[in-house]
């Protein structure tokens, strides 16, 4: 396999808790498993360092610049200065490709200048629909009219100037398809599955006695939820916990006390943790819960949350909706559908029949065979190279 020197710009900052900084990483990583040279540019975290802070991890480049903005501007991609620092730190060196994990300017203006400049390739990811039809209709009138209207512009422009896209859903392809590109320059890429940090432990207690949760009790997990989908989910959510008494709900993410209220000690809230607490909490489950609505922000992504908890190695109960919809039918024995008409006492079965030893091992084999993120950077890795010998076709 021939080596790539690869440049990857992070849309936020470095070590962020979010699905963007983990996927790109991840890949990262396994790409330099594989032999390839990889960089990676994003916005420091914290402390300021100029004009920038290089790191090395895993055998990847981090080199992070600074800014004055606070973390919600920062971690959205909207911050001036790396935008310049990171465009000035690139301009003179050679990368065969170019990787935008965003279209927003931290990611995507300073590689789209380089590259034109190199007449490098350019891959843009197109995770989520942030313009119009997508995120920007639930925005306020100011945002609409201010960043709204350049994320609109800038979303639309990364894909028709890329000479690849990489997409994490059927829909999405269709809308790439739809604005110009040609369907041989999009790549389908899910998110994978942290099968070194996310450990498969059939027996939960120990991580159960050091996060204080009852031995005895039936847990679920619903990740990160916010509160706005616990408001949206509430009935269902309910209805989990009404199926046995010994059932618990465990969240980690912002603390609600709307719902510590109406739960009570039915639900155990664990506020932000660390990665690897996370990934710990992940093991005191026996089963989780992920619902969605069938509109189009839901079909237009890859819930990244399914990598995590097929890697734990337990059922997930989900309401599918595009992507989740088709991996449900790839992968039967790793869900349990959330069906509203089932019985209270037929549902709890369903429940117990799909955590058994058996199944969390096959659930765990999944991740490890279909998920990983080698198997991801070895997908992303073929389609650099498709796309510098391809001809940009439109």
């Amino acid at each position: 396999m021939k080596k790539l020197t690869i440049l990857m710009s992070h849309v936020g900052v470095v070590d962020y808790p979010t699905g963007i900084f983990n996927r790109t990483f991840s890949m990262a990583k396994e790409l330099s498993k594989l032999g390839h040279d990889v960089t990676i540019t994003a916005t420091q975290n914290k402390k300021l360092i100029f004009p920038y802070k290089k790191e090395y991890r895993h055998g990847i480049k981090i080199v992070s610049f600074p800014s004055f903005l606070p973390m919600k501007i920062r971690k959205l991609g909207y911050a001036i200065l790396p935008i310049v620092l990171k465009f000035l730190f690139v301009q003179n060196k050679k990368f065969d490709i170019c990787h935008c994990d965003n279209h927003r300017p931290t990611s995507f203006i300073p590689l789209w200048l380089y590259s034109k400049i190199q007449k490098t390739k350019i891959v843009v990811e197109w995770m989520d629909l942030f313009g119009k039809g997508g995120l920007y209709d639930d925005k306020s009138k100011i945002w609409k009219s201010t960043l709204g209207f350049l994320d609109n512009y800038l979303e639309k422009k990364a894909i028709k100037s890329a000479d690849g896209v990489v997409v994490l859903s059927d829909f999405l392809k269709k809308r790439a398809i739809d604005l110009g590109v040609n369907s041989n320059c999009i790549e389908k890429i899910w998110g994978g599955s942290d099968i070194d940090t996310i450990n498969f432990t059939h027996d939960s207690q120990k991580n159960r006695r050091k996060y204080s949760i009852p031995e005895n009790s039936f847990v679920c997990s619903v990740g990160n939820m916010t509160e706005h989908e616990m408001e949206l989910y509430e009935a269902d959510l309910k209805r989990i916990l009404n199926l046995t008494d010994n059932i618990l709900i465990i969240r980690t993410g912002p603390f609600s006390i709307k719902y510590h209220q109406i739960f009570k000690n039915r639900l155990i809230q664990f506020g932000y943790k660390t990665y690897n607490e996370y990934c710990e909490l992940l093991s005191v489950s026996d089963f989780f819960l992920l619902l969605q609505k069938n509109n189009i922000r839901q079909i237009s992504r890859w819930p990244n949350i399914i990598g995590d908890f097929i890697a734990a190695g337990r059922p997930t109960v989900i309401t599918p909706a595009g992507e989740s919809a088709i991996c449900l039918n790839m992968h039967p024995e790793a869900f349990i559908l959330f069906n509203s008409h089932d019985k209270s006492d037929v549902f709890l079965k369903k429940i117990k029949n799909k955590c058994t030893f058996s199944n969390k091992t096959r659930i765990r084999k999944i991740a490890e065979k279909n998920f990983n993120w080698k198997y991801r950077s070895i997908q992303l890795s073929q389609f650099y190279k498709k796309t510098i010998k391809t001809k940009k076709l439109q």
